[in-house]
């Protein structure tokens, strides 16, 4: 059962990182977060999807992710103002944002939901995840047998209960909706699933050793069967919470199986069974010679692919993905033109509404921001 949307027909849902602001305001107070909202606003989002955590360092009190690592003497308040990052203890936020970010939503009559990632999206950085460093067991492996220890294979039974455990914080959060973004996946990917208890049930399978090339579709298979494992349960945990559940891809277009052969995730199939609420589509590869006609027309075949979910896209700032930038420098439109023509392209082919990836200080410029206020007008007509 697909869990309905309450609010407006065409929605614009902001992705927040509280840290893209920790310069600007002290995200660690309750004062500081509402500053963030408020200046997120500026965008008109229907729906906040906030940022539960950042190369693994988490911003909320997470049991899973504790660690005495991140114990240390320093205030930010005594070191030059560009420097705050490397002192933020987010995982022990005094107030508790979450609580403050949802009451907020209430407040103002939108929908609250986290933005989560499926593995580390700053890898290799001093924030990896706390749990994964502490269990190098687990760590993910190449062919030649070299460690990933940002990641962890879900191959293992102790990973998942982990992951899982780590959804049910989320839900304690009390989210309306919950993100899993897959093109935040850090180092992750097929060719680094070659762990002992994948390399295991091929030779039990195949009688053979594990194949030299991770494309092999029989290879792809046997992962997925692990990637598909976590986000059933994934999805039947929100179920049970009443919580919609989205997927976050990339590379959606018609003979491109990027998200199967890198992430063993067959989104169409897993949209029709049910798996997913919703799709939302951060990037589509358009025909520059008639780019926006393409891109509506690529969005809605996604969107019939994929049937009963829903399809979203993302109208980014990023160059990255083929956001706005993008489009400008191969049509010579403002970014409030070209943010215009995606938001028509994303209406005329049905989606259910767009992205903002990610709502940063000062990424969306005036001009784009009312662009985005017509899709508002247009609900309340």
């Amino acid at each position: 059962m697909v869990i309905p949307l309450l609010l407006a027909t065409f929605e614009v849902a902001a992705l927040v990182d509280s840290l893209d602001f920790a310069a600007e305001y002290d995200i660690e107070t309750a004062t500081g977060t509402v500053q963030v909202l408020e200046r997120v606003l500026s965008t008109h989002p229907t729906t906040i999807l906030w940022r539960d955590k950042g190369g693994g360092r988490m911003r909320y009190a997470s049991k899973e992710e504790q660690s005495p690592y991140e114990d240390d003497p320093l205030d930010k308040r005594r070191i030059a103002r560009q420097g705050v990052y490397g002192y933020l203890k987010q995982s022990r936020p005094t107030p508790d944002v979450f609580s403050i970010v949802s009451r907020e939503c209430q407040t103002r009559g939108l929908r609250f939901g986290i933005h989560t990632t499926y593995e580390e999206n700053h890898r290799v950085s001093c924030t990896e995840s706390n749990w994964n460093l502490m269990h190098p067991e687990f760590s993910c492996r190449c062919r030649n047998g070299a460690p990933c220890l940002s990641t962890c294979s879900l191959a293992y039974p102790e990973v998942l209960r982990h992951k899982l455990a780590l959804v049910d914080e989320r839900l304690a959060l009390r989210p309306q909706v919950i993100l899993l973004d897959m093109c935040r996946a850090g180092a992750w990917g097929v060719y680094r699933e070659y762990v002992k208890p994948v390399c295991d049930r091929w030779r039990a399978r195949h009688g053979e050793e594990p194949p030299a090339d991770s494309g092999d579709p029989r290879w792809i298979r046997l992962v997925a069967e692990d990637v598909e494992a976590y986000l059933r349960a994934f999805s039947q945990r929100c179920r049970q919470a009443g919580v919609r559940f989205q997927l976050g891809v990339r590379s959606v277009e018609k003979g491109n199986d990027t998200m199967w052969r890198q992430y063993a995730i067959d989104w169409r199939r897993l949209a029709r069974e049910g798996v997913f609420d919703d799709i939302v589509i951060m990037g589509v590869r358009p025909d520059w010679s008639r780019p926006f006609d393409s891109t509506r027309e690529l969005l809605d075949w996604a969107r019939q692919q994929c049937s009963p979910a829903d399809v979203w896209f993302n109208v980014s700032m990023y160059t990255m993905n083929f956001g706005v930038p993008m489009y400008r420098a191969r049509t010579g439109l403002s970014a409030g033109e070209v943010a215009g023509r995606l938001l028509a392209a994303a209406q005329d082919a049905r989606c259910r509404g767009v992205v903002l990836e990610c709502v940063d200080f000062k990424n969306y410029p005036k001009e784009v921001c009312d662009v985005l206020a017509t899709a508002n007008e247009r609900n309340e007509k």
